[in-house]
């Protein structure tokens, strides 16, 4: 989504709040999880390898002993009876052996395992693998993002509902609109985001490309100290003409809240803006990592972050509408705690294949430079789950 810049600069901004494109995995991450299937068997035959010799000494010890006692108190029967220290030292002898044995054993399949690893991810990379596709074959069940040089590691929590979807079943057809194939047949909704940049639009047109929604931006908090609250130049003009046309309509609000008194003001102006209007779809807050330097949440703590979404979307909530939020894979992880807002519906940003996401989602915003017509240029496409 392009946003505001300042109170003071129409400018039209970068568009912070896409998500970067995702590195695909290479040819090589099946060979990788293969080899990690691989070194999880040469474990437990190390485990395997030092169960059977451990049973190999004992059954050798229990003979040794049962020879002796059965020669009738002399010659090797006294010898085990009565020689204990000499008895221990040879055990002694032969157990550091065997374990030396079995240490070997082991540090040969690590070693293999080991060397067969690293000729996988060299040969992944030659391949046309990047580091990042490489290290997400590596850690299944860990969610692996590259951000401003880093890489960061999130174990996914089981523990919150985990996205169900299947790659094999979003189908794009020739004109790059997408849709989700359930058992029953489409699943999804087709639908778009707009704002100011957007133009001027034909909604008449728009509805009979086979657009069922869209999501209108009401307006936004600018940038700089003091944070001016602006509504969206062609928010009336879109949402009148789009419900005027059968378009369903939900909207957003781009946040630069840092605090929740700040969440607050901006709630009670996007309930001032859709007084009158009927939503079909949640008012969403717009949760984002802005680069510019003027941005006024750059420095706000996740904690802080959540606390503003939360307030936000009860204010939504308690006056009766649907709240949600919007956001990348960046704004879920990072900028949020998603353990605590599991309860709102997700519109998830992300523009290439597989979904890297793993908790559910209601919303896929699939791409930022769509056509439909009845609008010049391009614009955000999105699937409503049902």
């Amino acid at each position: 989504m392009k946003e505001f810049r300042s109170e003071y600069d129409d400018e039209e901004l970068e568009d912070f709040g896409k998500e970067e494109e995702r590195e695909q995995p290479g040819p090589g991450k099946r060979r990788i999880l293969a080899m990690k299937r691989r070194i999880r068997t040469l474990t437990f035959l190390s485990v395997l390898a030092v169960i059977t010799a451990f049973l190999s000494v004992a059954s050798l010890l229990f003979v040794l002993v049962k020879t002796s006692f059965s020669a009738g108190g002399n010659g090797k029967g006294i010898f085990v009876k009565q020689n204990e220290k000499t008895e221990t030292a040879e055990n002694g002898g032969e157990e550091t052996e065997a374990q030396e044995t079995l240490e070997a054993i082991e540090n040969e399949y690590k070693a293999e395992g080991e060397q067969e690893m690293l000729r996988t991810i060299r040969q992944s990379l030659e391949d046309g693998g990047s580091v990042l596709s490489v290290l997400r074959g590596l850690y299944p069940d860990t969610v692996v993002y590259l951000d401003s040089g880093r890489y960061y590691f999130h174990t996914i929590n089981t523990d919150l509902q985990l996205s169900e979807y299947l790659e094999e079943n979003f189908v794009t057809d020739e004109n790059g609109r997408m849709t989700y194939m359930g058992d029953d047949g489409v699943i999804t909704h087709a639908g778009i985001d707009v704002s100011k940049f957007q133009g001027e639009i034909d909604w008449a047109k728009v509805k009979e490309s086979g657009i069922e929604f869209a999501i209108i931006r009401a307006g936004l908090r600018g940038y700089g100290a003091e944070g001016k609250i602006v509504e969206d130049e062609t928010y009336r003009a879109n949402i009148e003409a789009a419900i005027a046309n059968g378009i369903k309509v939900g909207v957003y609000f781009f946040s630069q809240a840092v605090n929740e008194e700040e969440a607050k003001e901006e709630a009670q102006t996007v309930l001032d803006l859709v007084e009158g209007y009927p939503l079909d779809y949640p008012i969403y807050i717009d949760i984002e990592q802005v680069a510019d330097s003027a941005s006024r949440t750059r420095n706000v703590s996740p904690e802080t972050r959540t606390a503003v979404v939360r307030t936000f979307l009860s204010a939504v909530e308690g006056a009766g509408y649907q709240g949600g939020i919007y956001g990348n894979l960046k704004s879920f992880l990072m900028l949020l705690d998603v353990k605590q807002l599991e309860e709102y519906p997700k519109w998830y940003a992300a523009y290439s294949m597989p979904l890297y996401y793993p908790y559910r989602f209601h919303m896929l915003q699939y791409s930022e430079s769509g056509n439909v017509e009845g609008i010049s240029g391009h614009v955000d496409m999105n699937i409503y789950f049902e």
